[in-house]
């Protein structure tokens, strides 16, 4: 019976100990995460002040300004149309639904004032004039209809002209009086739609199905969707195609042919912005298209361009080259599968060949490989760029088509970076000395640090490789890792998962972050030190580092050591840089209690520590033979911390020289006192089975 309680005993110690190792520390770092995709149609925009407001499908608002983009909803219905003023936008849609927008504060307020599909809307001051169906909606901020007027026919443009409200109704344009619900006809044509009105000077502009007309006249026929009012004219747009018809000069200018079909456009200084089906927001300048969200696809790999930028890859093919705020889209005739930054150069590795993507040109690479045969690209140490893949191949390529190849394992090679190699349940280091090491689990992204490199599993392990040796950190909750990236002050390690995990690694501790992303991460690519692009099976994001504590060093030394009168020691130091220091570390070493019998050499230490990289140092202690037995302690003070070491002055013959050593890592412990236990189950499971 004993034995039986013994046994239930240790199995809850086993409970509590792998509670424990899979317990996650309070995450030093704080991020915000922005999206930089929109899922959804587009159906129109307006300008408050210097943001761009578009309104879509499921109630989606999108506000784009300092290059930042927002993303949230405000109702679960469709928005159709938005009109905006300097600190405030009404958007209308489905189902009666009226949303007030401060796209500065980033707030809204919704209400239902019909039961009608509202289309269209116009702000001024504190009024909006509404579109629904046949009626007219007068609204006033707080969700108030004032007044109702039925036109008659189905309104397909609504604008205001001073205290009057401009309508376009089937083939009428009408005069509303807001106040008395009066209405006056401005111009009638039954063989005509009209799409738009506006009056620019007092004079009647309105687009037609048939084309442009001012004061009922047509002066531009032709067919189009849309048109804004700009400077000396107006946009005027259809599928892809937009022009500016200059009204001075009564001509017609082709301004952009776009990737997409818009769905609105709205004047934006010298540029315009369009929006449309399946998320689709771009700025167009001087001719130039530039996407300010990527669409929603799958991705493949990202990568920075060494200034400022960073360029993402599609799985089909699609390039996406994100700098200040915008992406500019080129099309790839290959499928990417891995990219890497490599002496200056954007070398992308597709599995029909090596190309170089040169200020937007791609070149491909001559190079005697079969692309296909390889899964990953990093540079290289002796020639360009190193390849590895199938079978353990890893190739090293030079800029003019050389070639060397190697074999250090037959496991597949998944992901390399400069100086080492990881792959299925393998790890190499690359060099004039090929080393390779066996792994528990497939490592699946790697990436170098000053000293090493840092991996991960898809068991949800991070695994620091260096030359002398290899450690592990478990992550709570064993999530699948896809990828890893290095931050470039070497502040910390970011890793993705399978699930849109996000683990920040300091070197020492693996924590999952509280924020984590809807789909699988794929890569992780840094803009600047604090500022990062992730890519995922199905969207792109903006990463914001808010908060980290500033970087430092500490030193792990011996508690207590003992010393013999007459004699000598060594201090065994480790002094480990947090969160990004780098430069010189010093400490000053001073002696107290019986401390002047004591020499501790040097009496300031000094070191050079590289981010991520622990540095071992030393000291020598020496007690004069004179030095009675007693307590001393050897002070080590450094950046307003210190440490002490105890030390115990014994005369020869005493005793054992002794020093505690460095005290293990908690999890190194754990896994310890495990070893212990399962030894004891097995003694204890024997002896039961020998009484049997």
């Amino acid at each position: 019976m004993r034995s039986i309680v013994f046994l239930i005993s240790l199995s809850l110690l086993f409970s509590t100990l792998i509670t424990h190792v899979s317990a996650s520390e309070e995450p030093f770092l704080k991020i915000r995460i922005e999206p930089l995709t929109i899922g959804g149609d587009l159906y129109s925009a307006a300008l408050s002040q210097d943001r761009v407001v578009a309104v879509g499908r499921s109630g989606s608002v999108v506000i784009w300004g300092h290059d930042r983009l927002s993303i949230f909803s405000v109702s679960q219905s469709d928005l159709l149309s938005i009109s905006c003023m300097e600190r405030i936008c009404v958007a209308v849609g489905a189902k009666g639904v009226v949303a007030e927008i401060d796209p500065h504060a980033e707030t809204y307020r919704s209400y239902t004032v019909s039961q009608k599909d509202l289309s269209r809307a116009a702000l001024s001051g504190g009024t909006a004039a509404i579109a629904a169906r046949t009626e007219v909606l007068i609204y006033r901020l707080g969700g108030v209809i004032s007044r109702t007027i039925d036109v008659g026919a189905d309104v397909s443009s609504i604008t205001w002209r001073g205290s009057e409200v401009l309508v376009a109704a089937g083939g009428r344009i009408l005069s509303l009086d807001p106040e008395t619900g009066s209405s006056k006809l401005l111009m009638e044509n039954k063989n005509m739609k009209m799409v738009n009105v506006y009056d620019i000077n007092g004079r009647l502009w309105v687009l037609t199905d048939k084309g442009l007309m001012v004061d009922g006249n047509l002066t531009l026929p032709g067919q189009f969707s849309g048109m804004k009012p700009v400077p000396r004219g107006f946009i005027l747009y259809r599928d892809q195609l937009v022009s500016f018809y200059d009204v001075i000069d009564r001509k017609l200018y082709t301004v952009a042919n776009l990737l997409q079909k818009a769905s609105d456009i709205v004047a934006y200084g010298e540029a315009f912005v369009a929006v449309g089906p399946s998320g689709y927001l771009a700025i167009v300048e001087e001719g130039v298209e530039r996407r300010l969200a990527a669409p929603m696809m799958e991705y493949a790999a990202a990568v920075s361009d060494g200034g400022g930028g960073v360029l993402v890859a599609s799985k089909t093919g699609s390039l996406l080259h994100y700098r200040d705020g915008v992406f500019t889209a080129y099309l790839m005739g290959d499928q990417p599968k891995a990219m890497a930054l490599v002496y200056g150069d954007i070398v992308i590795l597709g599995r029909q060949g090596l190309w170089v993507f040169d200020r937007g040109e791609l070149k491909a690479v001559q190079a005697a490989v079969r692309a296909e045969d390889f899964n990953d690209i990093a540079p290289s140490s002796t020639l360009w760029v190193t390849l590895v893949g199938a079978g353990g191949k890893v190739a090293e390529v030079g800029r003019g088509g050389e070639l060397s190849t190697e074999q250090p394992t037959t496991n597949n090679l998944l992901a390399v970076t400069r100086g080492f190699a990881v792959g299925d349940k393998v790890a190499v280091m690359l060099g004039p000395e090929t080393r390779v090491s066996k792994q528990e689990s497939k490592l699946v992204d790697v990436q170098s640090t000053a000293c090493g490199a840092i991996a991960v599993s898809d068991s949800g392990e991070v695994v620091y490789l260096r030359k002398d040796s290899i450690t592990k950190s478990q992550v709570a909750g064993k999530p699948k890792l896809t990828t890893v990236s290095v931050n470039p002050r070497g502040a910390y390690a970011l890793a993705g998962g399978m699930k849109g995990e996000l683990v920040m690694y300091d070197g020492y501790n693996a924590t999952v972050l509280p924020t984590a992303l809807p789909e699988e991460v794929r890569a992780i690519a840094w803009i600047d030190e604090r500022t990062a692009i992730i890519a995922t099976s199905k969207a792109v994001y903006r990463l914001v580092e808010l908060g980290l504590p500033n970087p430092f060093f500490e030193v792990k030394a011996p508690r207590n050591m003992d010393v013999f009168s007459g004699s000598s020691r060594k201090i065994e130091l480790t002094l480990l840089p947090r969160y990004g220091y780098s430069g010189k570390a010093e400490i000053s070493i001073s002696a107290t209690g019986l401390g002047q019998y004591l020499s501790v050499n040097p009496r300031i230490l000094s070191a050079t520590l590289d981010p991520l990289c622990p540095s071992k140092a030393s000291l020598e202690l020496s007690a004069y033979p004179e030095a009675p037995e007693g307590s001393a302690a050897v002070n080590l003070l450094y950046q307003g911390r210190s440490t002490s070491i105890a030390i115990n002055i014994a005369k020869p013959g005493t005793g054992n020289q002794q020093a505690q050593p460095i005290a293990l890592p908690a999890d190194i412990q754990l896994l310890a006192l495990f070893g212990i236990a399962a030894i004891g189950a097995v003694l204890v499971f024997k002896k039961l089975i020998a009484r049997r």
